[in-house]
């Protein structure tokens, strides 16, 4: 990582608008800023179509007091805990709108089982774009977060560990969406607000 621009020179620690140059430090600003400004998200003003547009905002909001480069596309490759790689950098536009076509293509009303199954689908593919240099599980939750609210539903990201995202993320890779199935489906119900499309059967 020694030639990676979003690194303090000789540091693993990403260069930061507080010049912390610990990584433990700024592992506890970034989550106390990014989870009070997460808290606050429905009071700033978003783009209305789901995609980059959106995703870009919600990092830049979360993480620009941290980051100045956040809700940018990131300029360097990226490894998987298991040594695997997200999207290179040169394919991330072809990726997104990839994504994004995939996104407005996706029924809406469907009913829970089929929703889950959609879910798990969409969310797979957008993670393994990972289109930030950090920050791309908590932006991408407050996406879906969004997306789901529309159609009446809520996800408990609390019930889900890291580990067990993970690891159902790198089987969902591999072609094997049952364990991001089965995740969705222990961690998805009712929205206390239904959206205008929700079938919850």
């Amino acid at each position: 990582m020694a030639d990676d621009p979003y690194l303090w020179p000789g540091t693993t620690v990403l260069v930061n608008a507080f010049d912390i140059r610990d990584a433990d430090e700024l592992r506890h600003v970034e989550d106390e800023l990014a989870g009070t400004v997460l808290a606050l998200l429905d009071a700033v003003e978003l783009p209305d179509e789901y995609g980059r547009d959106l995703l870009c905002k919600i990092h830049s909001t979360v993480f620009g007091l941290v980051y100045p480069w956040a809700g940018q596309l990131r300029t360097v490759g990226i490894e998987k805990g298991d040594g695997g790689g997200f999207t290179p950098p040169e394919h991330l536009e072809e990726a997104l709108d990839a994504f994004e076509h995939e996104l407005a293509a996706a029924p809406v009303g469907q009913p829970r089982a089929a929703f889950v199954r959609l879910l798990a689908g969409l969310y797979r593919d957008l993670n393994h774009v990972h289109p930030f240099r950090e920050g791309n599980g908590r932006a991408q939750r407050a996406f879906w977060d969004l997306w789901c609210h529309e159609e009446g539903w809520h996800v408990d990201w609390a019930a889900v560990t890291k580990e067990e995202n993970d690891a159902a993320c790198r089987l969902g890779d591999r072609g094997d969406l049952r364990p991001l199935v089965a995740m969705f489906d222990r961690v998805l119900g009712p929205d206390s607000r239904p959206g205008p499309h929700a079938t919850q059967e």
